[in-house]
């Protein structure tokens, strides 16, 4: 039977050097924790429904922990959260506050439950899988360390304030950060910006404006804000990830807007807060998805996968050089069309195998366009005399 400490009595940690062990630690009254002590809890941390927390020195757990009832950041006093047995849960029905808090567990964090932070962070091992609707906010007066590719948040982020900030956010393996910098004006009172950072498929991509001509099928943030502040946005990506796209030309990259449906160019290539990111420039003042981005009228390099389509298009297309393109074959519910011309606008029309027409519209020179809510079977697409095969999956 699992055994647990219950406190049913304000329990007071007075003398510095005082320390205090459990092997679990179920709280259904006042827990008090003073400054100097420290309690290590070797299993589960759980809070009943009228259990609080208050928190003026340390407490280390090395085991799950459920909050049913109150853990606030009142007190200045720091968690340290760690274990060795799996992945640590982070849960219950209400949610919580650390003034400072660490995370230390090499098989990472699964969290169900909101978190805000007051003071300090530390990101010493472990991913932060955070699924809450409710974003991980860090305070006005909050700040942390040691973010990295082993140790970061897989989740939504919210920073409270004016100040330069760098969202620590990530896809579990590598860090995705976004620099939050120059917001003004910098005396918005109440002022929060957010952040998300979101694996392929993009959600809507929609129409692309010159310049760009194409966009990335691996990854795009969201950044919100609820002030009328503008700010200057940079986003880290890893160029492991575009080396097909770019070939090392970093000049080519572009940062991608979804303004109302049309992907517009934001800014481009820069190193100002990341070793490869993209920057807005100028600065910003509307807010919504933004994605790694190419400039039109350049050659595209195509990756392996999009090469063999090519190869598959031109053995389905009509004689004569390809007008159109279209990406990837098969299509996973969804694939991107291009008028390959630099001069004409083309009209395009797509059929279904019966074909009866499903959509039609006009693509600028080099413009590329998402073609998504298709049923699964075979779609032929027509124009510049050019005719392809697409399945959709």
């Amino acid at each position: 039977m699992k055994k647990y400490l219950s406190i049913f009595l304000l329990i007071i940690i007075a003398a510095v050097q005082q320390k205090a062990q459990c092997q679990s630690l179920y709280v259904n009254s006042g827990f008090y924790v003073s400054g100097g002590a420290l309690v290590t809890v070797k299993g589960a941390l759980q809070t009943g429904v009228i259990g609080a927390i208050n928190n003026k020195g340390s407490i280390s757990v090395t085991g799950n922990i459920t909050n049913n009832g109150k853990m606030t950041d009142s007190l200045p006093g720091t968690y340290t959260l760690s274990g060795s047995n799996g992945a640590s849960s982070i849960n219950g029905n209400n949610n919580i506050g650390f003034y400072n808090v660490v995370f230390d567990n090499i098989n990472g964090f699964s969290i169900t439950t909101p978190i805000s932070v007051k003071n300090n962070t530390s990101f010493l091992n472990g991913i932060l899988n955070y699924t809450p609707a409710t974003p991980f906010l860090f305070a006005k007066t909050s700040s942390y360390t040691g973010v990295s590719n082993s140790s970061h948040i897989k989740g939504i982020v919210s920073k409270e304030g004016l100040t330069t900030f760098i969202f620590p956010v990530g896809d579990g393996t590598k860090t995705k950060r976004v620099a939050v910098d120059s917001i003004n004006p910098a005396s918005v009172s109440g002022t929060t910006f957010t952040v998300a950072y979101h694996t392929a498929p993009l959600n809507d991509a929609g129409n692309v404006a010159a310049p760009l001509s194409q966009l990335s099928d691996k990854e795009y943030w969201t950044v919100n804000s609820n002030s009328g502040s503008t700010a200057s946005l940079s986003f880290e990506y890893d160029p492991a990830g575009y080396t097909a796209d770019f070939a090392g030309n970093n000049s080519l990259m572009r940062l991608g807007y979804d303004d109302n449906g049309t992907w517009t160019e934001k800014g481009n290539y820069s190193t100002a807060f990341f070793a490869n990111a993209v920057q807005t420039n100028p600065a910003v003042s509307k807010w919504g998805d933004f994605t790694i981005a190419k400039t039109r009228g350049l050659a595209l390099v195509a990756t392996a996968a999009q090469s063999a389509d090519v190869v598959n298009q031109k053995a389905a297309s009509l004689p004569g050089s390809p007008s159109i393109k279209a990406w990837p074959n098969p299509a996973p519910g969804y694939f991107f069309v291009q008028n390959l011309q630099t001069a004409n606008a083309l009209p395009l029309d797509i059929f279904d195998a019966g074909g009866k027409p499903t959509r039609h519209l006009v693509l600028q020179p080099q413009q590329q366009q998402r073609i998504a809510q298709l049923m699964p079977g075979m779609y032929f697409v027509k124009g510049g005399g050019t005719t392809l095969k697409v399945l959709v999956q």
